[in-house]
C-alpha cells in the first residue's frame, strides 16, 4: 500500500463516522465487554451501530467481511488474536479497525495508546482520527505484535492438547517439562536482511516494529511507534535447558541488556528454516499456525487503517 504525504496528512485528522458495526468475541477474555459495548451502542445517538456476536474464529472473519463496505469502521472487541484476524479482512478494504481491548493482555491495543475501559474505546471508535500503522507480514500470515519460532511454540502446542483433559495450569506444567526435555532438538536458519546468522538457533522472536527490551519488567517490551516499518528480533544461543530458562529469567528481571548474549536486532526481512521437514510451528500473536518453509517475514508499511484518539500522542 502506498501513500503520499497528503493521503496522510488527511488520515490524521478527525474523520467522522456515519456507521459503525461492532464485532464481538465472546470468547475473548473479558466477559463483561459484550454486554456493555451493546448497551453503549444503544445510547450513542451520533452514529448508526451494529453489533455482532461471535463465538468462532471463523464466524468473526465473516462478519468483518459483511460490514467491512457499508461501514466507515469495524470496532472488534477481543484480544491480539481476535484483532489480528479482523485486521487480515480489512487490508485494502477501506473501512478502519477500532479496537475494543477484550483480552488477556490487550498489547495492541496499549501500543496504540488506546482505553483499556470498553465505552471510552467505543468513543475513540467513533469520535477518534484514523492512522496508517505497520503490520508484520510472515508467508502471507498478518500478525500485529509478534512471531514466535521454536521451543515457544512446541509449548503452546501441547498446552493446547493437554488443556481440556487436566485444566490450564497443569497443562502448562506438563508442556514446560516437555518442552525442556526435548530442548535443542531441532533449531533455525535465519537469513537476516540477506546475511546468513552465523549459528543455529532453538528460539527466535520477531516483533512488528521497534520494541524497548532494555526496561525490567513490567515497561519491559514496550513500543513506542507503529510506523517505523521495521522489524525487531530476539535471538538467543542458549545451549541446552538451563541456560534458556536462566536467560528468560534474567531478560525479566533486568532487560536484555543484562543477559549473556542475548541479542536485539532491526531487521526489514527475515527468512527462516527449519531442520524439521514440513511446514514451520509459529506462534502469531500468541496463536498457533503452521507456515510454509522457508519461511519469508517482513513488514507491510502503513497498510491498516487504525482508528487512535482524536488528541494525544502518537501511537506508543
Amino acid at each position: 500500500m502506498s501513500l503520499d504525504a497528503r493521503e496522510l496528512a488527511a488520515a490524521d485528522q478527525p474523520s467522522p463516522v456515519r456507521r459503525i458495526a461492532c464485532v464481538v468475541n465472546r470468547a475473548a477474555g473479558s466477559r463483561e465487554v459484550p454486554g456493555a459495548l451493546e448497551q453503549a451502542c444503544r445510547r450513542r445517538r451520533d452514529v448508526e451501530s451494529v453489533v455482532v456476536q461471535c463465538a468462532t474464529t471463523e464466524e468473526i472473519r465473516q462478519a468483518v467481511r459483511e460490514h467491512r463496505a457499508s461501514c466507515d469502521v469495524v470496532a472488534v472487541a477481543g484480544g491480539d488474536g481476535t484483532l489480528r484476524v479482523a485486521a487480515s479482512e480489512l487490508l485494502d478494504s477501506g473501512a478502519a479497525l477500532a479496537v475494543i481491548p477484550a483480552g488477556t493482555f490487550n498489547h495492541f491495543a496499549r501500543a496504540s495508546g488506546l482505553p483499556l475501559d470498553a465505552e471510552r474505546a467505543l468513543d475513540v471508535a467513533i469520535r477518534g482520527r484514523t492512522r496508517h500503522v505497520d503490520v508484520g507480514d510472515a508467508g502471507g500470515r498478518l500478525f500485529l505484535n509478534t512471531l514466535v519460532l521454536g521451543s515457544y511454540v512446541d509449548s503452546l502446542r501441547l498446552r493446547a492438547k493437554w488443556r481440556p483433559r487436566i485444566g490450564r495450569w497443569p497443562a502448562f506444567v506438563v508442556a514446560s517439562v516437555v518442552v525442556l526435555s526435548r530442548f535443542g532438538r531441532a533449531r533455525l536458519a535465519m537469513e537476516i536482511d540477506g546475511t546468513p546468522l552465523d549459528r543455529k538457533l532453538t528460539f527466535a522472536w520477531i516483533g512488528n516494529n521497534e520494541y524497548e527490551y532494555e526496561r525490567p519488567w513490567p515497561d519491559f517490551g514496550k513500543r513506542d511507534a507503529l510506523d517505523c516499518s521495521c522489524l525487531t528480533l530476539a535471538i538467543t544461543p542458549s545451549e541446552s535447558a538451563r541456560e534458556f530458562v536462566v536467560d528468560a529469567l534474567r531478560v525479566l528481571r533486568g532487560g536484555f541488556a543484562v543477559t549473556r548474549e542475548l541479542e536485539l536486532r532491526r531487521a526489514t526481512s527475515v527468512t527462516v528454516r527449519s531442520q524439521r521437514h514440513g511446514p514451520l510451528h509459529a506462534a502469531l500473536d500468541g496463536d498457533h499456525h503452521e507456515l510454509p518453509q522457508p519461511l519469508v517475514v517482513s513488514v507491510r508499511p502503513l497498510a491498516l487503517r487504525l482508528r487512535v484518539p482524536a488528541q494525544g500522542p502518537e501511537p506508543s
